[in-house]
């Protein structure tokens, strides 16, 4: 329907993503995509209840922020002229989604000029109605800490430093100067760097075969950070002088070099609080450093919390003290205590995401969620707002200082992936990612591969042609998966991947975007064939192999005691976990399986196509063909998988080190009007 009838004088109009109010064709309210795509999804599926994560799903761009789509919901029910309390179009049912309830009917031009609206309302009621809805809007938005309708924009700007990998972001009270652990490219040591954020100099302290870490500022000019060499480590002090340069290091007091955790933050501008694991219990513990002593003293925390603490962090009115602990590595808890009181959490936030690192400030924590981007939660109100900002790589380790924020985005190290022909030892370069991530490369057909990649915040499957070197985004997942394997069918319409929840697949749908189809927890290494996915379980005392329908929803043991299972011409191919060899069943025939002889060499990285098995032993690349039962191996091959992507081709990835980037984002509130 090109135009659809939403009420008794509003019509949403498909063509042009708008709304004709008062059946008038020159009254309308423009909708962004967004907003028209999640208001026309809501209006097809009238009277059913629509998801959170249906209407995500919706989002075209690579990042897809927590707070999103309650905006484009608020937008929408403001243009609709509708209300949250007393819906008459959008209604929310809490924990469940959204309902539509408005009409949905076509109608043409001709009906809806037809039934124009002609109003002789007398003027003065309309007089007195605006005015008192101007003096109320007025009175609500002065005394309003929210004001949804402020329009902000984020500026950012690259802090130029391009030849070392940075972490540990820390920034002094006034804001000139960021200091940081760094690395030059190619080194192995992290030394500390300090940098001006007014003439963009850098002075560096340095120590052979020493790392630096977690520098922070006590004040304006005095940094407290850990020196960990092989066999100590050190608290020490330094001091930004008047000239420029750095004052010599005084030592502080030991602390734990073994400790996992092992963070600091200020505390006042004589001592900091320490996170350190107890070498008797294994519990996280926080103590209070005194500089000028060097005396630490155990600061009383809850009995009850047993967490490991592996961030700290207070804000700049040394009121309030974030935390950081997880107990999976699935997942992050946030707990916010008073200065003054470690024994009761204020506030606490659990994020499905790994955080190493939020940034505090007197009201609010922002945060990397679950999608990528960057949320900001004010612990007083609970408010949620996420910053509309693009970014082009991995961004993490926060920091904020006042309206600003400062983030590091981009890895350590970009990949290049090659083909080796192991009969001529030739290399071809078939990847030109700037910059990118890549893993897990498989081979689609002689012109395109896939691969998984963080390039765009997340791991997500990109894929690529191998003449070009040009890469798209294929899948636009809605959290941070860790993906350790996938699959794909022969057309790319289904993908199953192995994430830390199990295995997830994924159905494209008519729009060309994949949507979730299924879960299937504790399982991996998925394999898909003629609509049904094989995968394997881990039991307590081995694995197995299931079959499951992706119709029916069924799922029944199909191999006892195997794992790795891998499909070629008919076959499955796999191993035993105690047994050698690698084993292969008929997909027809169960009972058709034998053994292989190469029972000396390693199975672990092996790889079977056309009838022959690959296997990578340490510098040699051998060829076995299964039913002539030939052998050929072959030196020096420079394969780093024994995957085979054309005719005596072996794949290699090389990772070079690459500097990441510090990021300055400064939310600035636009001017009336814009």
């Amino acid at each position: 329907m090109d135009k659809i009838r939403l009420s008794k004088n509003i019509v949403l109009d498909c063509l042009s993503s708008a709304l004709i109010i008062d059946n008038n064709a020159q009254n309308i309210v423009p909708l962004d995509n967004l907003e028209f795509q999640v208001l026309k999804y809501l209006v097809e599926h009238k009277e059913v209840v629509v998801t959170k994560d249906e209407l995500l799903a919706l989002w075209p761009s690579r990042v897809v922020m927590d707070h999103s789509l309650a905006r484009v919901m608020s937008i929408l029910r403001k243009k609709l002229g509708d209300s949250s309390k007393n819906p008459t179009f959008i209604k929310t049912l809490n924990r469940q989604g959204y309902l539509y309830i408005g009409l949905n009917s076509a109608v043409t031009d001709t009906q809806i000029a037809s039934e124009k609206i002609k109003r002789s309302i007398p003027i003065l009621p309309i007089i007195f109605a605006v005015s008192l809805l101007l003096l109320l809007s007025t009175i609500w938005y002065f005394s309003s800490d929210s004001r949804p309708n402020e329009q902000f924009i984020y500026q950012t700007e690259i802090i130029v430093d391009p030849d070392t990998q940075k972490q540990d972001l820390s920034i002094n009270q006034s804001g000139s100067h960021l200091a940081y652990s760094a690395r030059t490219l190619g080194q192995e040591y992290w030394f500390l760097r300090v940098k001006s954020l007014r003439t963009n100099s850098v002075i560096d302290h340095k120590i052979d075969d020493v790392n630096t870490f977690h520098p922070i500022w006590l004040d304006d000019n005095t940094l407290v950070f850990q020196h960990k060499s092989e066999n100590e480590c050190l608290i020490k002090e330094i001091s930004l002088l008047p000239t420029g340069q750095l004052s010599d290091v005084s030592n502080i007091t030991s602390c734990n070099r073994n400790s996992a955790s092992q963070t600091m933050a200020a505390l006042t501008n004589s001592s900091v609080l320490v996170a350190e694991v107890s070498p008797l219990n294994g519990r996280s513990l926080i103590h209070l450093l005194d500089i000028a002593s060097g005396k630490k003293s155990v600061i009383e925390q809850s009995e009850n919390d047993d967490s490991e603490i592996y961030f700290l962090q207070t804000s700049p009115d040394r009121k309030h003290l974030v935390t950081l602990s997880t107990a999976n590595w699935f997942s992050t808890t946030i707990k916010l205590y008073d200065i003054d009181d470690f024994k009761n959490e204020i506030w606490r936030k659990e994020i499905k995401n790994i955080l190493y690192t939020v940034a505090l400030t007197n009201e609010k924590l922002t945060y990397i969620n679950e999608y990528g981007g960057v949320s900001v939660s004010y612990f007083n109100s609970n408010q949620v707002e996420s910053l509309n900002a693009i970014f082009t790589s991995k961004v993490y380790s926060p920091m904020a200082h006042e309206n600003n924020i400062f983030l590091l985005e981009g890895l350590y190290a970009s990949t290049n992936l090659t083909l080796v022909n192991f009969l001529t030892n030739k290399v071809k370069d078939i990847s030109h990612f700037n910059g990118a991530n890549m893993t897990l490369p498989k081979q689609v057909n002689n012109k395109k591969f896939l691969f998984v990649s963080n390039q765009s915040g997340k791991n997500q499957l990109w894929l690529a042609s191998i003449d070009s070197g040009e890469a798209k985004q294929l899948t636009v997942l809605d959290r941070s998966y860790n993906i350790s394997s996938y699959d794909v069918d022969g057309l790319l319409n289904r993908i199953a991947m192995t994430t830390q929840f199990g295995v997830l697949v994924l159905n494209k749908e008519n729009n060309g975007q994949y949507k979730v189809l299924t879960s299937i927890p504790d399982a991996q290494d998925p394999v898909i064939y003629e609509g049904l996915l094989f995968y394997t379980k881990i039991r307590s005392d081995g694995t197995d192999i299931y079959q499951y329908d992706l119709l029916t929803q069924v799922e029944q043991l199909y191999i006892k005691d195997g794992y790795k299972l891998v499909q070629d011409a008919g076959y499955f191919y796999y191993i035993k976990y105690f047994q050698p060899g690698i084993w292969r069943v008929s997909i027809n025939d169960k009972n058709h399986f034998f053994e292989t002889p190469l029972e000396s060499l390693t199975l672990e990285q092996w790889y079977i196509k056309n009838g022959e098995l690959y296997l990578l032993n340490e510098s040699q690349m051998i060829k076995y063909n299964l039913e002539q039962q030939t052998l050929q191996s072959f030196e020096n091959t420079q394969c780093s998988e024994p995957e085979v992507w054309r005719t005596n081709s072996c794949i290699n990835i090389q990772d070079a080190p690459r500097a990441n980037r510090i990021i300055k984002i400064s939310k600035k509130r636009l001017p009336k009007g814009k």
